[in-house]
């Protein structure tokens, strides 16, 4: 059914082209008839519903900071309110702890103190949550927390934290000690004579791992439970919003999680009915980057065959190339290139930065017919030039440095820098 959609599409792809370049350009309408969307965002919510953290109240807050507070009280008072807190149900103190820490008001001590709370008890379904603090905590000490807590909860997303709490001599002694402990502690680090040397390169080894795969080598990542999912689709929903703040929030999050928490959400989510979900969650996806596509080789989700879904679509044209740039595989690359030479210079630009990302000896040589079609942008042309320096001793010249923006150029440079580690090169 794909492949007649993207037929159907592309047999129409001059028109559209004439259609977008022409006067009056087009306006959104009802999809296309080759579309099927569904409400995939409500259904899971409605579906999840009693599932996931349970809901914090204004009086359990007031409670949680009285015990917070006494907690560091000594004597038998702390030892009472420490001993409650430990007895507390779990994901009730995590809901109620994570309030306290998401008041972007409240500047007490006692929100402070709830990261160590969270660092020995956070429940799983916490992740998505305690992801997005790294987004908005100013404090270096709960900075540290935080990222010990998704560490035994399997997730990497803090390791920048440490790397950069270590790294800067003004964080003090006493921060940056206490943050190779958690490496040292976290990341099973081998013991030495040196903590901090072989803390250092273990950090730097996981950091290196997790960006690549979205995975932690040495741990066991938390179990996967509806619970998981819920929050993970209550990020989702976030994407449905016109204000940028909760989409951007929803992005950083979800790109920040284990492939194997964000992507099959997301991959429903760009067959959702609303526009906003599907066009966030292609945009995700390309945030991601190479981490999908060795998520999509060591799965049968067939990802790219349900991204291109997304290309019958004139509105989402360009966001579902960008996704299939993401992956880094051949098969997104040759669906690139039939968008290349006969489309809309969005669509176009997009094609390109799909190739830079994906394309490989096969797809060379359309890309060296395409770098001769007038017309493309600067970013195109950048593109193509950076894809046709691996193989071509004179390659089509870019761009000049005037011609788009230093951020749009060190954007593709730094694709282009990737390529050696694209997802099944070989």
């Amino acid at each position: 059914m794909t492949l007649s959609i993207l037929n159907s599409a592309k047999s129409t792809a001059s028109a559209l082209a004439l259609a977008i370049l022409g006067c009056a350009p087009q306006t959104p309408g009802v999809p296309p008839a080759t579309t099927d969307y569904q409400p995939v965002l409500t259904t899971k919510l409605a579906s999840f519903s009693a599932r996931g953290l349970p809901l914090s109240t204004a009086a359990s807050q007031r409670e949680m900071r009285d015990y917070l507070e006494a907690s560091e009280a000594g004597g038998r008072l702390q030892r009472m309110a420490q001993n409650s807190l430990a007895e507390m149900d779990p994901a009730a103190l995590t809901a109620n702890l994570l309030a306290l820490v998401e008041d972007r008001f409240d500047r007490t001590e006692e929100r402070l103190l709830a990261y160590p709370w969270l660092q020995r008890r956070a429940v799983p379904a916490a992740i998505p949550r305690l992801v997005l603090r790294l987004k908005y905590e100013k404090d270096l000490g709960a900075n540290i927390h935080l990222a010990a807590t998704l560490l035994r909860l399997g997730n990497g997303a803090g390791l920048d934290a440490l790397h950069a709490i270590i790294v800067d001599e003004s964080s003090g002694d006493q921060l940056r000690h206490a943050a190779t402990v958690v490496v040292h502690d976290a990341l099973a680090v081998e013991a030495g004579e040196d903590l901090f040397t072989a803390a250092w390169e273990e950090l730097n080894r996981a950091r290196d791992y997790w960006h690549r795969y979205r995975q932690l080598e040495k741990q066991v990542p938390a179990e996967q439970t509806g619970d998981v999912e819920a929050e993970v689709w209550r990020m989702i929903e976030r994407l449905s919003s016109q204000p940028l703040r909760p989409v951007d929030d929803a992005r950083f999050v979800l790109s920040r999680l284990r492939c194997e928490l964000s992507m099959p959400v997301l991959l429903s989510a760009t067959n959702d009915d609303n526009m906003y979900v599907r066009e966030h969650s292609l945009q995700t996806i390309s945030w991601i980057g190479y981490p999908a596509g060795e998520w999509d080789l060591r799965t049968t989700a067939n990802s790219c065959d349900l991204i291109s879904r997304s290309l019958a679509d004139p509105r989402l044209r360009a966001r579902g190339l960008e996704a299939l740039g993401a992956f880094g595989h051949s098969a997104a690359a040759e669906l690139a290139v039939s968008w290349l030479l006969d489309s809309d210079i969005d669509t176009a630009t997009a094609a390109a930065d799909c190739l830079l990302r994906c394309a490989g000896p096969a797809q060379a040589q359309a890309a060296r017919v395409a770098a001769k079609k007038s017309g493309l942008s600067p970013e195109a042309r950048l593109s193509l030039h950076l894809l046709l320096l691996e193989s071509d001793t004179l390659p089509p010249a870019g761009p000049g440095a005037e011609e788009l923006a230093q951020s749009e150029r060190l954007r593709r440079e730094t694709w282009a820098s990737m390529r050696g580690m694209r997802p099944g090169r070989n």
